[in-house]
């Protein structure tokens, strides 16, 4: 049990205990792309110094037993909670502070205590004081103190590796012994050799890599192999599989096996030049076999031994999402399978390799004709044949093949073809044609199987004669007429059969406001509008109606008047998305019932809602996707984070195709997913105290550094007459901080848990 993670709580009104539990309602892997046998589809996440990391130089990288991420830079340690970095520097006039600002290895050792090589020795750090601890040598003089590997036996005696020199810190001793010193040591290394790494094997001997040689002995120094190698300079030393090491050098990468005491080319052993023709700086096998390769400069290089395939990662200046620097120096993978990749010039990268849930993004790539033809999607369509239609703003009308192999892109070129390069309704008729309205008033009908545009302009009585009011929607109802949602000139009905234009606008029916957004037809051929002021029910015979408006003094009315969708579930509940939230409509009253975030919407602004075989309804948000239980009333949120393109969804924009999958668009590009791929992460990841407040002054570490180093469990005594005591916690979760919720208990005060929601502290005064 972590020291921070369970602390007992005194406080002035109460010697009670406090216990602070994560609930976490979903978690999923980062990379919407990714499966294990398409690692190119990556997605990173980066940290560098905008987000607060001391330095853009990344040279080591390590978990803790607790679970924190820590990153060594050039200068500075930093510590990594999924949310926030801590950050801490050598200062000369502070004896408690890391001695060092060059943080170039790292290393937990049996008592989960975090040991750290830096350009100025060897440091402990001391968790429940939050300080620095050095660990002094025997008192050879060293001519570089700078620490470059350290490695653990199977007693927990540490090596550390300089460049000269390996010492040895067994384990509960307060200062380290020589071990080997160069050149001397039995006559084993010549004057220009110099250390490079100190590897201890499965049988606890040691394996020391200098610059020319390699030296296999026991600690006991008793030389049991040694051999000269062609490396260059040596990185790293990695063991993978089969008792053998990657060993990363200056002349290329290596595989050296302990059991013949060979080392070979990879290059030579996969048939890939590339692994010959370049510095190496790390490499790693991971859980599926593949190794990863860090270039001086040309990004990754995976070797996929399998399908004999080499893979090569680089940054993409289009790609927000790729790796950003080709200057690749180190790896490390954790225990959930997230690949952290430490690089020169531009911090860490972060990504899942484990088979993620099941998004396709269809985005915009510059220069390639099998993309999207913008990123901004306004509308969505699968028509009978399976082909997917897209609207965008400013890029026209995408077509994506049935079978995924082609999109055909249409753009306005004011000729018979679609009315604008932003096309903000989709709908194809009982005939099979595909109707396209967008801004300026203007429909087009495209004749799939003619492959012609027809230009159809409603008459100009219904617009004033001026027909510049943008297509919001266009809606083919029970009877086979087509409704045109407009934004300032109400509603028109077009009767395909006689060819006639109908209009209802505020003057001429019971329409609530000419400023209309979307359309819904109910079972007694009645229709639900949208619009700027409201919404209403519409008898088209009749031209009769009811409104339904936004009043602070009525609370079970509409929460807000712009409304954005309209959507009927399989039960035949309406449910209204307004800029203000989802409303349920209650028709024995005519009231509603209102979801916000409050209740667990990921943003307020309801954006488009389907729904999948399930019952459950998804909902597309200014902040992200959700999936909602009616019967329930349970929410599961997702975000960019998650895989989705974006958080920002479109207005309108979202499909249900035959086969059940869902189609989504946002700012960033479309997604398309099938619900039952998309399934939440119920792993309960440790929670932590972050820090305790009394009077608004930290007091967390200087509580717990008076019960001593070693003080699993303190009692944090708080100074009487203190008003206010502040708890603030969080949760070591890397893939995604957004979709963690918290709740606590005072014990002796509250009977029921409390929630906050996604808030990480809690006060009490």
């Amino acid at each position: 049990m972590d020291t921070e993670t369970l602390p007992a709580i005194s406080r002035r009104i109460s010697t009670k205990f406090l216990a602070v539990v994560l609930i976490l309602f979903a978690d999923f892997p980062a990379g919407a792309k990714l499966c294990s046998q398409d690692l190119s589809g990556l997605n990173f996440k980066h940290i560098t110094y905008r987000e607060g990391l001391g330095g853009n130089r990344v040279f080591s990288i390590i978990r803790d037993a607790r679970g924190f991420m820590w990153f060594g830079t050039e200068n500075s340690l930093a510590r990594f909670d999924g949310q926030s970095l801590r950050t801490y520097h050598y200062d000369i006039n502070d004896s408690t502070s890391i001695k060092g600002n060059n943080i170039n290895t790292m290393l937990i050792d049996r008592q989960n205590q975090l040991l750290i090589g830096t350009d100025l020795g060897l440091v402990r750090y001391n968790r429940n004081c939050d300080r620095f601890i050095p660990i002094p040598d025997s008192g050879i003089s060293l001519k570089r103190r700078n620490v470059i590997d350290l490695d653990i036996t199977k007693d927990g005696a540490i090596l550390i590796t300089y460049l000269y020199h390996v010492f040895l810190l067994a384990e509960g001793q307060a200062f380290m012994v020589p071990f080997l010193v160069l050149p001397s040591e039995k006559n084993l290394f010549t004057g220009d050799d110099y250390l490079c790494q100190t590897v201890v094997t499965e049988s606890d001997q040691v394996l020391v890599f200098s610059s020319r040689k390699i030296v296999q002995m026991d600690l006991l120094k008793h030389v049991a192999a040694q051999r000269e190698h062609n490396c260059g300079i040596i990185h790293s030393v990695t063991a993978v599989s089969g008792g053998r090491y990657l060993v990363s050098g200056r002349n290329g990468l290596f595989l050296f096996s302990l059991k013949d005491f060979s080392i070979e080319s990879f290059s030579r052993l996969t048939g890939f030049a590339d692994f010959a023709l370049q510095e190496f700086w790390d490499a790693i096998e991971d859980p599926w076999g593949n190794i990863w390769a860090a270039t001086d400069h040309n990004g990754i290089l995976v070797y996929k031994p399998g399908g004999k395939k080499q893979i090569s990662i680089k940054a993409d200046p289009f790609n927000p999402k790729s790796l950003n620097d080709d200057f690749v120096r180190k790896f490390y993978l954790d225990r959930e399978n997230t690949l952290w990749i430490g690089c020169y010039r531009n911090g860490v990268n972060y990504a899942s390799l484990t088979p993620a849930k099941k998004f396709v993004i269809y985005d915009h790539v510059p220069g390639k004709n099998r993309s999207l033809s913008s990123n901004s999607i306004l509308s969505i369509l699968e028509d009978k044949r399976g082909n997917i239609w897209v609207g965008t703003d400013g890029g026209g009308l995408n077509c994506i093949s049935a079978t995924g192999e082609e999109i055909r892109h249409f753009r306005y070129a004011g000729k018979p073809g679609i009315p604008s390069d932003a096309v903000l309704a989709l709908m194809e008729d009982r005939l099979g044609k595909i109707w396209v309205g967008g801004y300026m008033g203007i429909i087009a009908l495209y004749d799939p199987d003619k492959d012609t545009w027809k230009m159809i302009t409603p008459e100009c009585s219904f617009f004033g004669c001026t027909g510049k009011h943008d297509i919001r929607q266009i809606f083919e109802d029970s009877r086979g007429k087509v409704w045109i949602v407009t934004n300032g000139h109400g509603l028109l009905r077009f009767d395909p059969d006689k060819q006639r234009w109908d209009s209802y606008t505020t003057l001429n029916s019971a329409l609530v406001d000419d400023y209309a957004l979307t359309i819904l037809e109910d079972e007694n051929y009645r229709f639900w509008v949208g619009t700027y002021n409201g919404a209403c029910l519409l008898n088209p015979e009749t031209r009769q109606g009811r409104s339904f408006v936004y009043s602070e003094k009525k609370a079970d009315g509409l929460s807000h008047n712009w409304v954005y969708f309209l959507y009927r579930d399989r039960k035949k509940r309406l449910w209204i998305g307004t800029a203000n939230g989802l409303n349920l409509f209650r028709p024995a009253d005519t009231s509603f019932i209102h979801f916000t975030t409050s209740q667990g919407l990921p943003g307020n602004v309801i954006n488009a809602i389907t729904e999948d075989y399930r019952g459950n309804l998804w909902i597309s948000t200014d902040n992200g996707l959700c999936s909602f239980n009616p019967d329930s009333s349970s929410f599961w949120n997702l975000y960019q984070d998650d895989g989705l393109p974006g958080n920002y969804f479109s207005r309108g924009a979202c499909f249900q195709s035959k086969s059940g999958t869902l189609m989504f668009g946002t700012d960033q590009g479309m997604v398309r997913f099938d619900p039952d791929d998309i399934k939440p992460d119920t792993t309960i990841y440790p929670v932590y105290i972050k820090d305790v407040l009394v009077n608004y002054k930290s007091f967390l570490h200087e509580a717990m550094c008076s019960q001593g180093q070693h003080a699993d469990y303190p009692v944090i005594v708080l100074p009487f007459g203190k008003r206010s005591v502040t708890i603030q916690f969080g949760t070591l979760n890397y893939l995604n901080q957004k979709n963690n919720r918290f709740e606590y208990l005072l014990s002796g005060y509250e009977e029921n848990w409390i929630s906050t929601g996604t808030r990480r502290e809690v006060t009490f005064t």
